[in-house]
């Protein structure tokens, strides 16, 4: 994969309609059933400006998450440095909702790839929570190491109550799930909201 400048206007510009094609074209067909060649057409680009971008269709699913995500964060949640604990039942929420609808929508026929948007998923949030910790609630007195940590188990704990929520059909509110989520992070030590 060639070396493209990410902050360069064009690649973002290129970047985006190659993840738009993918997302029409997911939402038309199987993932699996879908090639390199008809993402580069629907996004009017070559072949070899898609590699320029992607390693390859996989690399391309995992940007797709990560990015519809990482809006969802960002329209619905204050930066991760500005965040509080007052706003966890928010992100709580947020975190079940988008699991939910994200497999909601997914095919039978490309189950197989959970994992990789599970993944996704997680390290977003990972990301999220960490700089979170890192900024406003273990500036100076933790470890970076133990900042990761904390957000790892916080992370994989908050997807997992979402996926399972989701598994389950949904049967509780969000809202409900979220309190509960944050019931038990304060009866973890984290500050009560």
């Amino acid at each position: 994969m060639a070396l493209v400048n990410l902050e360069d206007p064009r690649v973002k510009r290129t970047r985006r309609l190659l993840v738009a094609a993918f997302e029409q074209l997911v939402a038309e067909k199987s993932f699996r059933h879908i090639t390199v060649q008809e993402v580069a057409a629907a996004a009017g680009v070559n072949r070899a400006t898609f590699y320029d971008h992607f390693e390859d269709k996989y690399a391309l699913l995992e940007a797709a998450v990560v990015g519809s995500f990482e809006q969802v964060l960002a329209e619905q949640l204050p930066p991760a440095e500005r965040f509080g604990v007052e706003d966890m039942p928010r992100l709580a929420a947020t975190m079940l909702e988008f699991v939910a609808g994200t497999f909601r929508s997914s095919r039978r026929a490309d189950r197989q790839f959970d994992p990789l948007i599970e993944s996704s998923i997680r390290e977003t949030l990972h990301d999220y929570l960490r700089r979170w910790l890192a900024a406003r609630v273990c500036p100076r007195s933790a470890s970076a190491s133990s900042t990761d940590t904390a957000a790892c188990v916080l992370s994989w704990g908050m997807f997992g109550v979402a996926r399972q929520w989701s598994r389950e059909g949904r049967k509780r509110p969000a809202e409900q799930v979220a309190a509960e989520i944050v019931e038990v992070l304060g009866r973890l030590g984290l500050p009560a909201t």
